[in-house]
């Protein structure tokens, strides 16, 4: 039996998908997905960003990206929350997601800061004060060796 065509997907497809879609004012839930064409010769993946006011949970916005994906897939790599002021021209990232878990919020801001290279983008870990030093017992987001907390400017 042939497979729906909005199931097939391409190269072409990954292509067409925008890398930051988030809300530009508010504080509001975000995730972070790979997203791929799982039959594709070669997988590619790519990473995006998605956050929106108008999802009071993370698996709201995570159905809603699901379905608005098709035919590629998407897996979520975490989430948090996002405050984008646009009259300060500041984006924080912060916070975590309890189904779906805390994502690399350094990742996130650097993502953030290349499409948005006007605004202050500063990231933290959950659950650490925001000190210029790394506190004992927060670690680092080991994945770049980046602090804790960065500021990008």
């Amino acid at each position: 039996m042939a497979r729906h065509p909005k199931w097939r997907c391409n190269k072409s497809d990954l292509d067409a998908v925008k890398i930051i879609d988030i809300d530009e004012e508010g504080t509001y839930a975000y995730l972070v997905f790979k997203v791929f064409c799982p039959k594709a010769p070669n997988r590619e993946d790519i990473t995006i960003i998605r956050g929106y006011k108008r999802f009071k949970y993370h698996s709201e916005c995570y159905e809603f990206i699901k379905t608005n994906l098709l035919p590629l897939h998407c897996e979520p790599m975490g989430g948090g929350k996002i405050t984008f002021d646009p009259v300060a021209k500041k984006i924080h990232v912060f916070g975590t997601s309890a189904g779906f878990n805390q994502a690399s919020h350094i990742n996130t801001a650097r993502m953030l800061k290349l499409e948005y290279p006007t605004y202050g983008v500063t990231a933290e870990k959950t659950g650490c004060l925001v000190p210029d030093t790394i506190p004992s017992g927060c670690g680092a987001d080991r994945d770049l060796g980046m602090p804790w907390r960065a500021t990008f400017k």
